[in-house]
């Protein structure tokens, strides 16, 4: 391997690791509202960097740079205690972490970056005892905002589940789209409710199904990538090209696809929006599961089962390497 082969290997694969670090605290919530960091603009894709830790093989050096809502925030430290907790208990790579407040973003920025500062490489005595010290902080500021939700709305207003069934009433046989022709059964077009939380999605849509041919969901996800959201779709590659597969349309507009290959099917069928929504059932993204299968979908933003799927998503497209 050259010279050139091995810097943008080792440039890629900071980039996946900067990727991992910015999905683990984007949705942290914040202390006082009822916002993720990143809604908030505390933090950006822009504000994290990884690089290799200089004379470490297989360790990084991570960077994160929060902006604080306004200067007198006086929850700051807390938040990037908060961050370094998150961070230290999920990242599966040796690290050094350092957090700081973007400068002139808050009037105490040195003396606050300094508390969250890791001034060297963490002795892992002394990492444990910081762990728990912010454990304890992280603890305390989810318990002053649980209670504070709890106050403002009940779980049945904060989370939201949605159970769809197909197949749509019968069509045409010679119906050309994956749902074209079809009339609306009486509790509204089935199709719609997924197409829906796609169309909404604002910052990102990781999708694993075992066969897209659908044309009105490779639509969607073209229509999502064009507008700025991140599109990233895994296929098994058995059924990558099936007749009408979405994937020569989706990678000739600049989707990412990750063609996943043997020894095992790639069969799931789940999507993730913005990372907070997931839609999942038997329903594989073919005209016929909308159209000639009993099929059952299940969207939820519940944390509890969305964050696994996360993860599995993040395990399947780091294969791709």
């Amino acid at each position: 391997m050259s010279l050139v082969e091995v810097a943008r290997e080792a440039d890629s694969d900071c980039q996946d690791k900067a990727e991992q670090v910015y999905d683990l605290i984007r949705c942290i919530e914040d202390p006082e509202k009822a916002s993720s960091l990143e809604d908030l603009g505390v933090v950006s894709e822009e504000d994290v960097s990884v690089s290799r830790f200089p004379g470490v093989d297989g360790a990084y050096y991570v960077r994160v740079q929060l902006t604080p809502t306004v200067p007198q925030c006086s929850l700051a430290t807390l938040i990037g205690l908060c961050v370094r907790v998150r961070l230290q208990e999920n990242l599966d790579f040796e690290h050094k972490l350092d957090i700081v407040l973007k400068e002139g973003s808050h009037h105490t920025s040195d003396e606050a970056s300094g508390e969250m500062a890791q001034s060297s490489a963490p002795d892992p005595g002394f990492r444990g005892f910081v762990a728990c010290a912010c454990t304890a902080l992280a603890a305390a500021a989810l318990v002053y905002h649980a209670t504070r939700r709890l106050l403002r709305r009940s779980d049945d207003t904060a989370h939201f589940h949605e159970v769809v069934f197909f197949p749509e009433l019968p069509v045409p046989a010679a119906a050309s789209g994956c749902e074209r022709d079809a009339p609306p059964p009486s509790d509204g077009r089935r199709l719609e409710c997924v197409l829906r939380r796609l169309a909404a999605a604002r910052r990102s849509i990781d999708v694993c199904v075992f066969v897209l041919t659908c044309p009105d969901l490779g639509g969607a996800l073209l229509a999502a990538s064009r507008r700025g959201v991140r599109v990233r779709v895994v296929l098994d590659q058995e059924m990558s090209a099936c007749t009408g597969s979405q994937l020569s349309a989706l990678r000739r507009c600049g989707v990412p696809v990750f063609v996943k290959p043997p020894p095992f099917l790639m069969h799931h069928k789940f999507a993730v929006v913005d990372g907070e929504v997931l839609i999942c059932g038997s329903f594989n993204w073919t005209r016929q599961a909308a159209l000639g299968n009993n099929e059952d979908v299940i969207i939820t933003n519940n944390p509890a089962l969305v964050r696994p799927y996360v993860g599995e998503f993040k395990k399947l497209w780091g294969m791709r390497h």
